[in-house]
């Protein structure tokens, strides 16, 4: 067991700045140490401690963590960047021994790649640790009523990009909304959806009729 699932991610900039974590703050500190003091691939080893070590780090859980980490920019970091970006799919893999990387994309060929995109399921597989990055969840909400309220506000933290689809020019404005969701559009459905790209990591919710006021 551990306190963060398998292929967290933590990001380290020189200046000490942090983004993500690996665990629930029990092992940070000394992720970010050797991060910084050593400029190559090295892993790192971390299991429970004992009373004995109450003030070592250590995963008071009683979980084992095994951390990998790797200075940047690498090969692959340009195209990972440029799929984050567009908020495109695909798996990190990593090969440990020897040291190399290299980005998958649905459509690849590779069984085990296919299995853990399928799963959504980050793992060590052989001496390859794939580092399964999904597109973002979507949530589209047909309908700007008082219901979409609290759906974008749940759906904002449990981290969802949020889209708002209502023909109403009176409801379709961002000031009734808190969060704001990250778009409104104007329009019928049936007129903007072909128009917006849908995966397996959209959802949607639909709250209102035909006799809507377009007005």
């Amino acid at each position: 067991s551990s306190p963060r699932p398998v292929g967290s991610v933590m990001g380290i900039r020189e200046d000490g700045v942090v983004c993500g974590s690996v665990s629930a703050g029990c092992i940070e500190s000394s992720v970010i140490e050797s991060a910084l003091s050593r400029n190559e691939p090295h892993s790192l080893h971390f299991d429970s401690i004992t009373n004995e070590k109450a003030w070592e780090v250590g995963l008071s859980c009683g979980g084992e963590v095994e951390v990998w980490i790797h200075p940047g920019p690498g090969p692959s970091w340009s195209l990972m960047r440029t799929l984050l970006e567009e908020d495109e799919p695909f798996i990190l893999c990593t090969d440990l021994e020897p040291f190399q990387q290299w980005i998958w994309r649905p459509g690849d060929p590779g069984d085990d790649q296919n299995e853990a995109f399928r799963m959504r399921r980050s793992g060590l597989n052989d001496k390859t640790f794939l580092n399964v990055m999904p597109g973002r969840d979507r949530l589209i909400v047909v309908g700007a009523v008082h219901t979409a309220k609290p759906l974008v506000a749940m759906a904002h933290e449990l981290g969802f990009e949020t889209l708002i689809i209502d023909p109403r020019k009176a409801l379709a404005e961002s000031e009734q909304f808190d969060p704001a969701p990250g778009k409104i559009i104007q329009g019928w459905p049936q007129d903007v959806l072909p128009q917006i790209r849908l995966t397996e990591d959209t959802y949607a919710v639909g709250s209102f009729g035909q006799s809507a006021d377009t007005g």
